[in-house]
């Protein structure tokens, strides 16, 4: 009995010991908690930016951000917040300037109604708040797609409004042609501008049901600041951009992000004007720009790009065919028919450039009349595509309506011409053929015509 009570008085001894050092632990051991996650924190630098130059695509845009940030030594991660929707993921770039090692970047969309909830213990509304911002994600990809439809339709109706019989050059010019050229074109342009009017139809629906949903994101907000008597705040998701970065020592930097974003882009709109039949005509290139992703891009360097990043850029192959004359059969690798009715390949194009161009500066006229906003560009013409530089600052509001862009002005090589068909028309008609615009990338659109200071028509 005296052993067994040695050996427990031992033991009562030893829990007795490890409970005191684990008390004298603990509160250490939560003290280096504290003091990591402090420093953690003290590392993280979050910033409020506005994009310094945006280059917008017929379809879309970059975006280029940069901002000056003291690092410390060690691992920094650099938060860009309060940024676009709508930004494709992949497209997302980290760079700068400056004695750091660029680790790793993300793209984060951050929920601050689900950080209150969190606070406040409101935890069941996690779920429906979930749910409804999934839904929102989904419309946006929604979005995407209708914009790419109406991006492959509206190109669709460029080639067909550039076909050799709708412009007049065609070969064939016999009256039958004519007539069966013109229907099938009618017939095309109907079914193209019927698709456009429902994607227009569709996008409206999308946009309206976004917009729902977020008055009801708004509505579960302010319900939960009043039950929990906390601050009203934006409950918007925050799209952000965290970028990590590791230093030796302490230095300040430099660091930038661009990405690309769908919900923008530009068309072109023209404005040819002449003072009379002794006047030359006056070409006006100008840009109806526009974008929806949430944010104002106010006082940016603009640059019009003729590219489009939707594009597909993988090269056409086209298959060897193969004639046999005794079967009379035409062949590919792939697949056989009869001659009355074989196989066509995909149609393939080539694009042709006049590398003799090269870039091309507007100069500014020193005059005591008013200037334009297209005395102020750049043109950058290269084999893929043709940029316009604007050197004034634009500010573009988050609205999707468009907005007028001055690109450039010329004038051009004009030959007035009087026509007149007596026997189907007994008016005369003034026509201008002019020339010298080839070189202006131009794009298909409308153009407003004025003469002598009226309007006359499109």
């Amino acid at each position: 009995m005296k052993i067994i009570h040695t050996l427990s008085t031992t033991k009562m001894k030893r829990n007795n010991f490890q409970k005191f050092i684990q008390a004298m632990i603990k509160p250490l051991v939560f003290a280096g908690l504290l003091c990591a996650s402090a420093l953690h924190a003290e590392n993280d630098k979050t910033i409020k930016s506005k994009p310094d130059k945006v280059v917008i695509y017929l379809q879309g845009a970059q975006v280029y951000r940069n901002t000056q940030v003291n690092l410390v030594a060690g691992q920094n991660n650099i938060i860009f917040e309060g940024l676009e929707s709508g930004i494709n993921q992949q497209s997302v770039q980290a760079g700068g300037n400056g004695n750091f090692i660029i680790t790793d970047v993300q793209y984060i969309t951050h929920y601050p109604e689900l950080e209150r909830i969190k606070n406040t213990g409101d935890a069941k509304y996690l779920k429906l708040i979930k749910q409804l911002n999934d839904s929102i994600t989904l419309m946006e990809y929604e979005l995407e797609d209708l914009h790419n439809k109406k991006d492959v339709l509206n190109t669709e109706k460029s080639v067909l409004m550039n076909y050799r019989l709708y412009k007049g050059e065609a070969k064939k010019d016999s009256l039958a042609f004519l007539k069966d050229g013109l229907g099938f074109l009618r017939e095309k342009l109907n079914n193209i501008y019927a698709e456009l009017l429902k994607i227009k139809k569709e996008e409206n629906k999308v946009n309206d049901k976004m917009e729902r949903i977020n008055e009801r994101l708004t509505e579960i907000n302010n319900d939960l600041g009043t039950r929990n008597n906390v601050p009203v705040v934006d409950n918007k998701p925050d799209y952000r951009v965290i970028v990590s970065v590791v230093c030796e020592a302490a230095v300040s930097a430099t660091v930038n992000i661009n990405y690309y974003l769908a919900n923008a882009g530009w068309t072109p709109i023209y404005d040819l004007r002449t003072e009379g039949v002794e006047s030359p005509v006056k070409l006006t290139y100008k840009a109806l720009v526009h974008q929806g992703s949430g944010i104002d891009w106010k006082e940016v360097k603009l640059t019009l790009s003729t590219g489009n990043p939707n594009q597909n850029f993988i090269v056409p192959e086209l298959n060897t065919w193969y004639l046999n004359a005794q079967s009379h059969t035409y062949r590919d690798d792939k697949r056989k028919k009869s001659s009355e009715g074989y196989y066509n390949n995909q149609p393939t194009s080539i694009a042709s450039y006049d590398g003799a161009a090269g870039a091309k500066e507007i100069v500014v006229t020193q005059d005591k009349e008013a200037e334009y906003a297209y005395n102020y560009v750049n043109i950058d013409d290269n084999v893929v595509q043709a940029e316009f530089e604007i050197k004034l600052p634009y500010t573009i509001p988050a609205d999707n309506k468009n907005h007028i862009v001055a690109v450039l002005n010329k004038e051009l090589e004009t030959k007035y011409i009087y026509k007149t068909i007596p026997k189907l028309d007994l008016n005369a008609y003034l026509t201008a053929r002019v020339t010298g615009w080839e070189d202006m990338n131009l794009l298909s659109g409308q153009a407003n015509v004025f003469f002598d200071g009226t309007y006359v028509g499109q």
